[in-house]
């Protein structure tokens, strides 16, 4: 069994789930992964992290999520636009994002900031949705009409 990780992400709400499983079941994506598409329940966007879980990872998490509270950031969108599925030591497919906002950059920057005060490194984040971690097959970029 692999170790616990734990990491702080940000979620879609349900519509635009929705909507961005529809682009992907338009282009006939879905069945293409099979079982191997990643539950939409499950999308996110992962803001720093994953660490191994534990007492001083659990602290230094909170620790900067209550920074994030605390800078008091521009709220943003992220607009995502094509899917594409890269190789490296897996297959990753991922809803990739047209532009990356300042205040994204904001947000990791504060939480980078705050976790490496209490000894942890985290190397950031690109705007993406991971749909699949096991796909069969790399895949060129597709684009999809825009969905914020």
């Amino acid at each position: 069994m692999s170790q616990a990780r734990m990491l702080i992400v940000t979620q879609p709400q349900s519509p635009e789930r929705h909507r961005l499983r529809a682009r992907i079941s338009a282009l006939g994506l879905d069945k293409d992964l099979g079982e191997r598409m990643f539950s939409p329940d499950n999308w996110h966007q992962t803001c720093c992290g994953p660490f191994d879980s534990g007492q001083e990872a659990l602290l230094a998490l909170l620790a900067a999520g209550n920074a994030v509270q605390a800078a008091q950031l521009k709220a943003f969108e992220l607009s995502f636009n094509r899917i594409r599925g890269e190789e490296g030591e897996r297959i990753h497919w991922s809803l990739l994002t047209r532009g990356r906002p300042e205040p994204f950059n904001q947000l990791l920057t504060t939480l980078q900031t705050e976790l490496k005060s209490h000894g942890f490194k985290d190397d950031g984040h690109r705007p993406h949705i991971t749909i699949s971690y096991r796909a069969l097959h790399a895949l060129p970029t597709r684009r999809i009409d825009p969905v914020d």
